[in-house]
């Protein structure tokens, strides 16, 4: 009676799917145009799909301090390698109803569409976060090409050329190097140090624009960061007196 039951909310639920996306087809394609970082520390994230996909989700996830719940039949060794050692939390199975209960993000990355689409379903229902691979229209948000080095992190999105977005994002890694992390690390404490000094909101702005200029950033560029720094900190002691 339960396999029934299971059964039937399966089929219910592909048919459903397959109305969905002829609407979407109708609508048109969603337009992934609002960007946004997450702090997903300790927030719970499930992934459906063991592939070379979910295993890159999951290093991401986890690199972010994600917890994270892996569903998946037949896992890489890699995946599986994660979860004995305590880092995910996996289920060796296939999607079932209810997988996505909790989860703050939800993937669907399976290379079965009829899985990954049954799995938007329940995430959407549920106003879940949710990310397709195959079918990045069926969820509300995608994963853009990044880059990061300390604190300074490059994301990329071409509106669906992976391709390009990659190129762009090594193009990026190449202009901005370790440098410029290290310089952004520095403005951090700037920053922190300026909020310490009595002045209007306006004022501190003013400051920023004058201390940041083009070329500001072609002595980071050509290695005289420390000249850059000193710029800065002069600038600064400069404005002490004025506040």
């Amino acid at each position: 009676m339960e396999s029934t039951s299971i059964l039937c909310y399966y089929i219910i639920d592909f048919l459903n799917t397959i109305i969905l996306m002829k609407v979407g087809c109708l609508m048109g394609k969603k337009a992934f145009i609002y960007p946004i970082q997450l702090n997903i520390t300790d927030k719970p994230c499930t992934i459906i799909g063991g592939g070379k996909v979910a295993l890159r989700k999951v290093e991401n996830l986890l690199a972010a301090g994600a917890l994270i719940t892996l569903i998946a039949p037949e896992p890489m060794p890699e995946l599986l390698a994660l979860a004995k050692i305590g880092k995910i939390t996996f289920l060796q199975r296939k999607f079932e109803p209810g997988d996505t209960k909790g989860a703050f993000l939800v993937f669907a990355a399976t290379n079965n569409s009829a899985v990954n689409a049954l799995v938007a379903q329940e995430a959407n229902r549920n106003k879940q976060l949710l990310n397709v691979i195959d079918e990045p229209d069926l969820g509300n948000f995608t994963v853009p090409g990044s880059w990061q080095n300390g604190n300074l992190i490059f994301t990329v999105t071409t509106g669906g050329t992976p391709a390009l977005t990659k190129l762009i994002t090594r193009e990026l890694s190449t202009s901005y190097g370790d440098c410029f992390a290290d310089f952004a690390e520095f403005l951090l404490e700037v920053r922190a140090n300026i909020k310490n000094i009595p002045s209007t909101s306006q004022e501190r702005e003013k400051l920023w624009q004058e201390m940041l200029t083009p070329n500001i950033i072609h002595l980071v560029r050509t290695g005289n960061i420390k000249k850059a720094k000193e710029s800065i900190t002069n600038a600064i002691n400069s404005f002490r007196p004025q506040s």
